[in-house]
C-alpha cells in the first residue's frame, strides 16, 4: 500500500517535472525571439536556460549514458567561457 502510494507520488512529480521542463523549453524559444533587451529579460533568459538544463538533467537522471551525456554537453559549452583569453584593450 505504502510502495503504491510512493510510486503514484513519484509519477506524479515527475509529470510535473516534465510539464515544468516543457514551459522552460517554449520560454526560452520566445525569449530568444523576443527582440528587447532589458535587465529583466537578461534574467528571464538565464532562468529559463537553467530551468531546461535543470529540467533535463533531474529526467535523465536514473538513465547512466544520458546523464553523462547532459553533464559532458554541459562541460563542452561552459569550458570556452572559463579559459583565460587575450586581452581585449590594453591602456
Amino acid at each position: 500500500m505504502v510502495a503504491r502510494r510512493l510510486r503514484r507520488q513519484t509519477n506524479m512529480w515527475r509529470k510535473i517535472l516534465i510539464f515544468l521542463t516543457s514551459c522552460a523549453i517554449i520560454g526560452l524559444f520566445i525569449l530568444q525571439r523576443d527582440p528587447i533587451l532589458s535587465n529583466l529579460h537578461r534574467v528571464a533568459l538565464v532562468g529559463t536556460t537553467l530551468g531546461v538544463w535543470l529540467g533535463t538533467l533531474l529526467l535523465v537522471l536514473k538513465h547512466k549514458i544520458w546523464r553523462w551525456i547532459v553533464l559532458a554537453i554541459t562541460i563542452l559549452l561552459v569550458t570556452p567561457f572559463a579559459l583565460p583569453g587575450r586581452v581585449i584593450q590594453e591602456q
